[in-house]
């Protein structure tokens, strides 16, 4: 099934995720390994400088590159409930989503986000959990509306300690 609009695609993700959980989901999202972007561009980019030279090794270069890059920083979609955040692995493309086994919970008490200020293409998050454990994320910042800011919401929401009203702009 192609979802074209940001709220169909995220109402997609909604009806797939919410039967594997015990609460309802407050925000959806999508997190990328922190870096995943950078290290695409700059794949492209050698890629792009080895084709001045040979187009066609410059175009299988950045092909089977591209390829172990997106392979190895897998996605997820991200559902923000009232006690946990829960993360589901997102297929490689052109697979459509769904719901494979258990997600990765992380407990939302003693959660804390530190969002770096958004470049063109992404935002860098850091999650720091009350365990101590450390995450880098990122979420994209490209698109049309409604895409550059699919997953503000999540951010947002994780942004609040729990306990703190939540206000949804």
């Amino acid at each position: 099934m192609k979802t074209e609009q940001p709220a169909a695609h995220r109402e997609m993700y909604r009806s797939a995720i919410a039967p594997h959980l015990t609460e309802p989901i407050l925000a959806i999202g999508i997190f990328s390994p922190g870096g995943a972007l950078k290290e695409l561009k700059s794949d492209y980019a050698v890629g792009k400088a080895i084709g001045t030279f040979s187009p066609i090794v410059g175009r299988l270069y950045r092909r089977k590159k591209m390829t172990a890059t997106s392979a190895k920083n897998v996605s997820n979609v991200v559902a923000v409930t009232a006690a946990a955040v829960h993360l589901f692995p997102i297929p490689p493309h052109p697979t459509p989503f769904s719901v494979t086994g258990p997600p990765t919970t992380w407990p939302r008490v003693g959660l804390q986000l530190l969002a770096d200020p958004p470049k063109r293409h992404n935002q860098q998050l850091h999650i720091t959990l009350a365990s101590g454990e450390h995450h880098d994320v990122e979420i994209s910042k490209a698109g049309a509306p409604g895409w550059c800011d699919f997953s503000d919401e999540v951010r947002d929401l994780l942004a609040t300690p729990i306990g703190t009203p939540f206000r949804r702009d």
